[in-house]
């Protein structure tokens, strides 16, 4: 009986060591995954910015050469 039994602990053992490891895993994946999104969040609005910002200053630009040009030609 102590064959039966301590093969049934060496299962139980087993088992546990699999779920805790699995555990480990996860966490592990986790934190990566939140490590990796900071970083590629972080970045892509840095971009995301500078282009919006690149478009605005463009569009300004432009609003104030029609506003100088159409104030010449309402003036005349």
């Amino acid at each position: 009986m102590c064959v039966w039994s301590c093969s049934l602990a060496k299962v139980e053992r087993m088992k546990q060591a699999k779920s805790e490891a699995a555990t480990v895993v996860e966490k592990y994946k986790a934190e990566k995954e939140a490590e990796f999104k900071k970083k590629t969040s972080s970045s892509s609005l840095s971009a995301e910015n500078a282009a919006m910002t690149a478009e605005t200053d463009r569009e300004i630009a432009q609003m104030k050469m029609d506003f100088e040009k159409n104030k010449d030609v309402s003036g005349a």
